[in-house]
């Protein structure tokens, strides 16, 4: 595989879409923005303790390997002939570590369809994505970048509610229980630092 010269900046940010993929975005000025919000306080809570997760390991998140990726790999985004993927399109680019965009199929496919999401099913998926050549520090990295796809998801949806001014944001609610799951289900891991 060819290294193909790229830039960041080269990634426009054109609407509230592109300010949620931002990690100071999402770090620095969104928990002041929801906090203005009339958001359920318990919502609110769940949120702000994702964001958390994300400053805590914000070190990690900088300096992991990136390059451009496909970053909405949901089902409608795949082209079948039979039971065999054809081709995939719909190409969403974004700079960021490989596992998100694997992370942005398991939202779509595992979490928004109330599979459940649990270390061995990771631990599978990444078998599948690596063989037997990967290592704890990779199942957390996954983990994080899962908490990140989601904050992604409610970031977004949440400034295009905002911004609208109409304040209801119950379309929210499924987002932030699946937040939610994610901070329960690995704990011990989306606060490592």
């Amino acid at each position: 595989m060819a290294d193909i010269p790229f830039i960041e900046s080269e990634l426009e940010e054109k609407v509230h879409w592109d300010k949620a993929k931002s990690l100071i975005y999402t770090i620095t000025d969104f928990p002041q923005v929801l906090k203005q919000a009339k958001l359920e306080s318990s919502c609110q809570s769940i949120v702000l303790h994702g964001v958390n997760v994300l400053a805590v390991n914000r070190e990690k998140l900088k300096t992991m390997p990136k390059q451009l990726i496909h970053s909405d790999l949901g089902a409608d985004n795949f082209i079948f002939d039979k039971n065999n993927v054809k081709t995939i399109i719909d190409f969403t680019p974004e700079y960021n570590h490989p596992y998100y965009s694997l992370g942005q199929f398991v939202y779509w496919n595992y979490l928004w369809q109330s599979k459940a999401v649990d270390a061995q099913t990771i631990d599978s998926m990444l078998r599948v994505y690596h063989g037997d050549r990967f290592k704890k520090h990779d199942i957390d990295l996954f983990v994080l970048l899962l908490i990140k796809v989601v904050l992604f998801r409610i970031i977004g949806r949440f400034l295009s509610i905002y911004d609208s001014g109409k304040i209801d944001y119950s379309i929210l609610s499924r987002r932030i229980n699946i937040l939610k799951y994610l901070l329960e289900q690995f704990k011990t891991i989306s606060m490592t630092g």
